[in-house]
Order: C-alpha cells, then structure tokens, then sequence
C-alpha cells in the first residue's frame, strides 16, 4: 500500500534503503522529529502550519485516504520498538506514541481541511 502511493513498489527493501527520492523522504521525516524532540517546550506556530500543509499535500496523492496515516503510526511505533529495543519500557513507548499522536494530529487536520476547503469550491462554483 504505502510503496504504491509512493512509487516505491518496484523496489526490494535492500535497493530501497539506497533509493535517493526514498532517502530524502526519510530523511525529511527524521528532520520533523528531530526538531519536535529538540522543541518539546515550545509552542510553534509556523511548525503546526508546516504539520497542517504536509496532511494537505498528502490529500493531493490519488488514491490516498486518511486511515493510511493509523497505519503508518502503528508500524512507526513497531519500528521504534524493534530499534530501541529493550530500552522501550512503557514510559518510552509513552512518551513515542504521544509524540506521534501529536504530529498525527496536524497532518490529518491538514488533510481534512483540504477537503473541506474542495467542497467549499465545488459549492461556490455551483452557485
């Protein structure tokens, strides 16, 4: 499913980890948590803006619906745990999931809002 949207389909997991449009979109993402971790005790507006346009964008992919991104939680936090390892006690695993649940939170707003605004043209346009 995500491979698909992605174009990423084509490829085994060993040719993929070295796919450059693969890495940058990885590496985009590591960026967003590692700025979340390093700001924990800010508010941030224009991050939240950011949060909100990146749910948008993936409302623009055909065929992407908004029950992806449960999925994509639910195997980020298998990732965590298998790479932290021993060391993702429940207070860690905690603490990951509200994390994700909060960044969950602004994309999916954002991709909501897309399609709000969309039916918001299709009705202006029709009167």
């Amino acid at each position: 499913m995500f491979f698909c949207i992605f174009n990423f389909s084509d490829f085994e997991e060993n040719e993929l980890l070295k796919h450059p449009p693969f890495i940058d979109h990885v590496t985009r993402f590591m960026q967003i948590i590692d700025y979340l971790v390093e700001n924990l005790d800010q508010q941030n507006s224009d991050f939240h803006q950011a949060l909100l346009m990146l749910g948008a964008k993936h409302a623009t992919f055909p065929g992407f619906q908004v029950s992806y991104f449960t999925v994509f939680n639910k195997a980020l936090m298998e990732v965590w745990e298998s790479a932290i390892g021993e060391e993702f006690i429940p207070e860690v695993q905690q603490c990951w999931t509200q994390l994700f649940a909060y960044i969950m939170r602004y994309i999916v707003q954002g991709y909501d809002l897309y399609f709000s605004e969309c039916q918001d043209e299709i009705i202006e346009n029709k009167t």
